[in-house]
């Protein structure tokens, strides 16, 4: 049996594992999570590349920097850069966790059986899941100021 043999049997008993011990419901609640944490990490970083936007206009406005200057241009634009990068990754972290809510929303697909969720928590996971597509799209990366 081959090292990499060896990994894709290991890796399938832990996924079986996984599933048998916290159930599919559980698997859909942990990628849910790891889905909010990346658009929280994409918000977070988003915010403070604002941060150092609006520092770096008060600096020119104060006159601390020449706005006209290449060094306070290509600063601006790495900013900017900066602020395109982390708007994705928001984008992207609020659509897996709005594809995943919806799934958990919608879940067992094939209509047999008990479902995942009760009811309203159902309800609250697919406009969770609307609203959060709605801010993925919503976001722009530009400033407009």
């Amino acid at each position: 049996m081959t090292t990499i043999e060896k990994f894709k049997t290991a890796a399938i008993k832990v996924k079986d594992f996984t599933i048998e011990n916290i159930g599919k419901r559980g698997v859909i609640i942990i990628a849910i999570l790891i889905g909010i944490v990346i658009f929280a990490v994409g918000i977070t970083l988003r915010t403070s590349n604002y941060i150092a936007y609006y520092d770096l206009q008060q600096m020119g406005n104060l006159g601390l920097l020449n706005p006209s200057s290449p060094e306070f241009i290509f600063q601006k634009w790495q900013i900017y850069r900066s602020i395109s990068t982390n708007t994705l990754i928001a984008q992207i972290g609020a659509i897996i966790t709005g594809v995943l809510l919806l799934i958990g929303a919608i879940s067992p697909f094939s209509g047999k059986g008990t479902p995942y969720f009760s009811e309203y928590v159902r309800l609250g996971l697919a406009i969770f899941a609307g609203v959060l597509i709605y801010i993925a799209f919503m976001l722009n990366p530009t400033i407009m100021y």
